[in-house]
């Protein structure tokens, strides 16, 4: 009897697997029928030009979107442990999919009643910026699993950090890593501090609070040091205090085009316009070596406003000579009609 019983389990469990296959066939392929395929990372980069010494002089970007590309060997091993422990400390471990991160969110999601947490790994969060939208739904984490799963076999690990580093916005229209330490600290990635790079790891989750409020800011580092510490990418409890004890200057976000020669800027922009149209300026990230002098374009431009003072010193404008009434436009159009009608005649 028991052996019959045992059986019938076995047989049940088998059709369970069964079942179990065709309905997760069926679902891959109804939910990846219209979805779109990599080709390649090739995002909108800013083109810079430089001056004769190799000093950069002047910069075009799309309005609203800054981005210096890097390859992940520019950015340094602690920048992007950073990262790695702030979103996704076992990245270089799971398929692009983390089971016990999606069963926690599901949990959460479930006791709450509404989609709040996502369970994202960073290669979710890459298919999710460059194919779908932050729509929170059932159907949106499905494909953006099956799309992780496709570009975790497509490339490598090292590959997908890169545009990960790339593409992720750290808010106030600043794209990726590089253009977020030179907005935020003014510095360029090498130049960053461990405790810099916990601040800069920290934007991602909520830009505009954590680039206004500096007490928030300090408490997400802490975080974000205390998971390096975790995962084992800071081996060394002083590390971390030292990294809290490091003064953190940190600017608003809003910088001003770099624009250190705008006359001469604007000509290269024109040559472009007319000689190499194929190339666009706001979104190939081309180098622009010219042959500008930067020491005599400034000479040149207090000269000119040198001049300009002098010119209006002797014939500037010194206030209204006189004004009219409310009804003189009126008379001055009659008055200039007549004339011409009696130059008609």
């Amino acid at each position: 009897m028991l052996k019959k019983i045992l059986i019938v389990i076995f047989l049940l469990f088998l059709a369970f697997i069964a079942v179990a296959s065709v309905v997760a066939l069926y679902g891959y392929h109804y939910y990846s029928r219209d979805l779109a395929t990599f080709e390649g990372y090739t995002p909108p980069a800013a083109s810079i030009v430089y001056a004769e010494d190799g000093t950069p002089a002047g910069e075009f970007y799309l309005s609203g979107e800054r981005r210096y590309p890097v390859s992940l060997a520019e950015i340094p091993l602690f920048v992007r442990q950073a990262f790695l422990a702030a979103e996704d400390a076992s990245f270089y471990t799971h398929p692009g999919i983390d089971p016990m991160g999606i069963l926690r969110a599901a949990i959460s999601n479930f006791k709450t009643g509404h989609t709040k947490q996502g369970g994202s790994t960073i290669t979710q969060q890459v298919v999710k910026n460059l194919f779908l939208t932050n729509e929170k739904s059932i159907e949106r984490k499905i494909k953006e699993a099956i799309l992780a799963y496709r570009i975790e076999k497509k490339l490598n690990k090292d590959q997908i950090l890169e545009i990960y580093l790339n593409q992720i916005t750290f808010g106030r229209n600043t794209f990726g890593v590089k253009a977020a330490a030179k907005v935020y600290f003014r510095k360029n990635l090498d130049e960053l501090t461990l405790g810099e790079a916990a601040v800069l790891a920290a934007l991602p989750k909520a830009p505009s609070r954590y680039s206004k409020d500096m007490k928030a800011a300090k408490n997400r580092q802490r975080y974000v040091l205390n998971q390096m510490l975790k995962a084992g990418f800071i081996t060394d409890p002083k590390e971390v205090d030292e990294a809290l004890g490091q003064e953190i200057k940190m600017y608003s976000g809003v910088q001003t085009r770099l624009m250190r020669a705008p006359f001469y800027i604007d000509a290269v922009q024109k040559v472009f316009a007319e000689e190499w149209k194929d190339y666009d300026l706001e979104r190939d990230g081309l180098k622009i070596y010219t042959a500008l002098d930067l020491q005599a374009y400034d000479f040149a431009a207090h000269a000119v406003q040198k001049g300009l003072r002098e010119v209006d010193k002797r014939r500037g404008w010194r206030g209204a000579i006189d004004s009219f009434s409310e009804d003189a436009e009126d008379n001055f159009t009659k008055k200039d009609s007549n004339t011409k009608s009696k130059e008609d005649k």
